[in-house]
C-alpha cells in the first residue's frame, strides 16, 4: 500500500485575507489487496434529548471481508450510546440532557482480525421543553388595574421569566 498527500490551496486576489487549504489522502493499494471502508463518509442524527434508551440512531456500514465487528473507540461521554458489534446499530443507552452535552461526536471502528478503518459520526441532542419556566413579578402586587380607554401601548407590568 502506498498513500500520497495531496494539498489544495486558494486565495482571492493573491492575498491572504481570504485563504482556504484542503488535504486529500489517495491511498492506492495492490491488486487483490482486502480494505475495509464505510459506506458513508460521516454519518450524523438530530435525536431529541428525551430519547428513550434503545432509540435506534443510525447504522453504520462497512464494506470489506467478512467477519466486520463495529465498536466506538472515541467521544461517547458517560457512555450514553451503545454499538451493536455484529450490525453497527448505534443506539442511546443511557439519559440525555440537551442543557448538559448538546452534540457528541462518536468515533467508530470496524475491525477484522488484521484490518481496521474508523469514522467519525455526529449525533446532535435537540432540545425538549422539560424544563418548567418561571415567572416572576417585578413589583407587588400581582394583580394589576388599568384605567378604561387607556392609550393603546400603555405600560401594564413588566413581567420576566427564567428557564
Amino acid at each position: 500500500m502506498c498513500c500520497f498527500l495531496f494539498k489544495f490551496f486558494s486565495a482571492q486576489n493573491n492575498n491572504n485575507v481570504r485563504r482556504t487549504s484542503v488535504s486529500v489522502y489517495v491511498f492506492v493499494y495492490a491488486p487483490g489487496t482486502t480494505i475495509i471502508q464505510f459506506n458513508a463518509a460521516s454519518y450524523s442524527k438530530i435525536i431529541p434529548e428525551d430519547a428513550a434508551t434503545n432509540t435506534p440512531v443510525f447504522t453504520v456500514s462497512a464494506k470489506g471481508p467478512s467477519g466486520i465487528k463495529y465498536s466506538i473507540v472515541g467521544g461517547n461521554t458517560n457512555n450514553k450510546f451503545k454499538i451493536a458489534q455484529n450490525t453497527g446499530l448505534v443506539s442511546v443507552a443511557g439519559s440525555l440532557d440537551r442543557e448538559s452535552k448538546s452534540s457528541y461526536q462518536l468515533v467508530i471502528r470496524a475491525e477484522t482480525s488484521n484490518l481496521a478503518q474508523e469514522v467519525t459520526t455526529t449525533i446532535n441532542i435537540g432540545d425538549v421543553n422539560d424544563n418548567q419556566p418561571r415567572i416572576t413579578f417585578l413589583k407587588e402586587p400581582k394583580t394589576v388595574a388599568i384605567e378604561d380607554y387607556s392609550p393603546q401601548g400603555s405600560f401594564v407590568i413588566k413581567v420576566s421569566y427564567m428557564l
